[in-house]
């Protein structure tokens, strides 16, 4: 298996994939949102991995749009098994603080199937 690498993605850099899981920067929580626990970003269909948030100040909010998090600093994203060991599948991923845009919404890549013309989450 490959060494563990981490990335720093650039306060320049507006929105990254991190496998399905797509990490955009914004500059508030919408109104309404309300505060959940903790919980993984995402989950593997089939192989068990979860996308998770490393640090533990960072405050979760959810709404009918999704998920929105507020980090005290950067933010870092690992994919891991049950165990809490790295796959190998995807990079970490560590977000430095943008003083402008300093929370994310998390959501799901999407694809439009060309046979069926649905929408269609991507399974990773």
């Amino acid at each position: 298996m490959r060494k563990e690498k981490t990335l720093k993605v650039p306060t320049s850099q507006l929105a990254a994939h991190h496998g399905d899981t797509v990490i955009e920067r914004i500059n508030s929580i919408p109104e309404g949102a309300k505060k959940v626990k903790r919980s993984p970003l995402a989950y593997g269909e089939t192989s068990g991995h979860s996308h998770v948030v490393v640090e533990d100040d960072v405050e979760f909010y959810q709404d009918e749009n999704g998920v929105y998090l507020a980090p005290k600093g950067s933010l870092t994203v690992r994919h891991q098994k049950e165990d809490k060991s790295w796959t190998g599948e995807h990079n970490t991923m560590t977000f430095e603080k943008n003083e402008t845009l300093p929370y994310y919404k998390i959501g799901i890549q999407r694809v439009t199937d060309p046979f069926t013309k649905r929408l269609e989450s991507v399974r990773d």
